[in-house]
């Protein structure tokens, strides 16, 4: 008689409140599983545009040929030096 009466007026009160818990639990996972995935993300893209900014300031290449260029300069000046003391 019972599988007759669901066959015809559909689950039981308390049938529906456990599928509507368990849905809601489900859904409540997938948010905050969402929520964690955007705020990776946002981090994420905070931290590229820091690496974006900081290769802007220091461009590696030029500080480097710059020294470089120093060190020639100032080997220059102490060769030119020692040149004038000894000779």
């Amino acid at each position: 008689m019972q599988s007759i009466n669901r066959f015809l007026y559909g689950p039981t009160p308390e049938e529906r409140v456990r599928v509507w818990r368990t849905s809601f639990s489900g859904m409540s996972r997938v948010l905050i599983l969402f929520s964690a995935m955007v705020k990776v993300t946002g981090s994420l893209q905070k931290s590229t545009e820091i690496m974006k900014l900081s290769n802007a300031l220091v461009k590696l290449h030029q500080l480097s040929q710059t020294m470089r260029q120093m060190s020639m300069e100032m080997t220059k000046v102490i060769w030119t030096l020692f040149h004038a003391y000894y000779i």
